[in-house]
């Protein structure tokens, strides 16, 4: 919900219909699948909710060697 309502309004010209966002958080990134496996079994029955205060979003680009470069900062 808040992926539509903030392309509805301040980053509509950044919405790109070709890509579908699901709503992640990265806490961590394996090089190794079997410790990434492993990972996720212990989180298997993770269920905690995060709250927090968003006071700015920012607009990235992710290339090909999953390097990350900001776009945009809007602060809200």
């Amino acid at each position: 919900m808040l992926h539509d309502t903030l392309y509805k309004g301040l980053l509509y010209e950044f919405l790109n219909k070709e890509i579908l966002y699901v709503p992640h958080m990265t806490i961590g990134r394996f090089e190794d699948k079997e410790k990434w496996e492993e990972a996720l079994k212990d989180l298997k029955n993770f269920n905690h909710v995060f709250t927090d205060l968003v006071e700015e979003i920012y607009v990235e680009v992710i290339d090909e060697e999953q390097n990350s470069t900001i776009e945009l900062a809007v602060k809200l």
